[in-house]
């Protein structure tokens, strides 16, 4: 089905990825993990045709026994959706932001798999109910929220019913239940003997749908075997590191509160999008220096909570409570989409020294925190678009956090993140919010993290 020799991609300053080989036989496939910023998505990108302007590969891709990588641009783009299709890490970036998820999801049927208008909606209507989606078919991808945005990005790119699936972190911030969902869709693909790339940081669907594992660091391959073999016996200390890094198995110190000051207080609050009652009599105490995790399913609302205590948009009813001395900047929130958090025709380095000047902060502690979240100066001159999610993230949390404020809120700030680097980045947080005494309100899907890091754990 695939066959990829000695791949390398590089800039004109140096080799981001060495030389890669590997093959996928027809119902097979193959998981790539590794540290956020490896290049994984690079990979996916080079075997699609797709990198970034000012980066360039070379070696042998052959699908279905063509070598396709010596191809014409525009042969190349022929193939896509036809032979090779891809579900990229953001699923912003995949969908319309003006055209409602059910048309979407039709129009792929109709112009790649050539279905008519009814068999293409009839099919449609299907999928969005296996992925409890069919109230939503007609909310445009704004209206939404992200996890349920990444089912609708699934199903756009599996309705191309493609023999080769490239797949980017298909399962990040889902609850479980979607998690499953999208796991047996993917296994059913395999079924059809059609292959799959699976770029994840989620060791549980490794270990759970199987296959072949390659494991990146640093560009390199360092390691690579069957899913029972890499996760039971690992031959890099790395890769052992990553898999000990689940949150299931961390052990993090909580400070206890030893004060009452209260920095927010909502009481019997309600929270309406259009005619849907997300939240009725919800309550929440927050104090200096406290944790309170937030999780739940996808789409129940968690997000609008968050930006309803930002102050972006109003509650239907109830009370809300802001200590005197909480001012417009003491409340950030960091994004669960990053790169819906910068603006995309400035550089990160434009981004954070606006950050700078605005707030007073001295360069060097931008650059001091960057160093610390392990977000090389390389990356400064770059655009939001030119750098991966999970680098995009950690520079967005020490946005937020180099300002100091006394409430952050965090809604999914690691779930681009490998499980070394996202430990790490949870322990910075809890370093800088401990000795600031900032509180956190954090929504996340992972209940093994809420459990092990917040003082009180609200699910929803």
């Amino acid at each position: 089905m695939l066959n990829v020799s000695h791949l390398s991609i590089y800039n004109s300053d140096n080799n981001i990825i060495a030389p890669i080989s590997f093959d996928i036989k027809a119902g097979e496939i193959l998981h790539i993990i590794g540290e956020t910023g490896a290049g994984k998505s690079l990979l996916i990108l080079a075997i699609l045709g797709a990198l970034p302007k000012g980066l360039h590969s070379n070696g042998k891709i052959d699908i279905n026994h063509q070598r396709i990588d010596t191809l014409p641009r525009k042969q190349r783009k022929a193939l896509w959706g036809r032979d090779v299709a891809i579900l990229p890490q953001e699923p912003w970036a995949a969908l319309s932001p003006l055209m409602v998820i059910k048309q979407q999801i039709i129009e792929t049927y109709q112009h790649v798999s050539m279905l008519s208008r009814y068999d293409a909606s009839a099919k449609t209507i299907i999928d969005l109910k296996k992925l409890n989606l069919s109230h939503a078919k007609n909310y445009r991808p704004d209206q939404i929220s992200g996890g349920m945005c990444q089912r609708v990005a699934f199903l756009t790119a599996g309705a191309s019913n493609t023999p080769l699936l490239l797949v980017d972190e298909a399962t990040k911030g889902l609850d479980q239940q979607s998690k499953k969902n999208i796991i047996s869709l993917l296994q059913s693909h395999l079924s059809n003997q059609y292959a799959l790339i699976n770029i994840t940081h989620d060791m549980a669907v490794v270990k759970e749908m199987g296959g072949n594992v390659i494991v990146l660091k640093n560009g390199q391959m360092i390691e690579q075997g069957t899913a029972d073999d890499v996760l039971t016996s690992p031959q890099q200390q790395y890769t052992r590191d990553l898999i000990n890094a689940i949150p299931s198995l961390w052990q993090i110190d909580k400070p206890q509160i030893t004060h009452d000051n209260i920095l927010l207080s909502l009481r019997d609050i309600s929270i309406m999008r259009g005619k849907k009652i997300l939240f009725d009599r919800f309550n929440l105490t927050l104090k200096s220096s406290e944790r309170i995790a937030i999780s739940g399913a996808s789409g129940i609302g968690k997000t609008s909570l968050l930006d309803m205590i930002a102050g972006m948009i109003p509650h239907h009813s109830g009370n809300i409570y802001r200590a005197a001395n909480i001012g417009k900047t003491d409340i950030q929130k960091i994004y669960q989409n990053p790169q819906s958090a910068f603006p995309l025709s400035a550089t990160i380095a434009q981004n954070l020294r606006d950050i700078a000047r605005l707030h007073q902060i001295a360069w060097d502690d931008i650059l001091y925190l960057l160093k610390t979240l392990n977000v090389s100066e390389n990356l400064l001159n770059r655009y939001p678009s030119q750098v991966s999610g999970g680098e995009l993230q950690r520079i967005a949390l020490a946005r937020a956090i180099v300002i100091k404020p006394k409430i952050l809120l965090a809604d999914e700030p690691t779930s681009r993140l490998d499980p070394i680097t996202q430990k790490q980045v949870m322990d910075l947080i809890s370093n800088i919010t401990d000795e600031h005494q900032i509180a956190i309100i954090l929504v996340t899907h992972d209940d093994d993290i809420a459990k092990r890091w917040a003082h009180q754990h609200i699910r929803i």
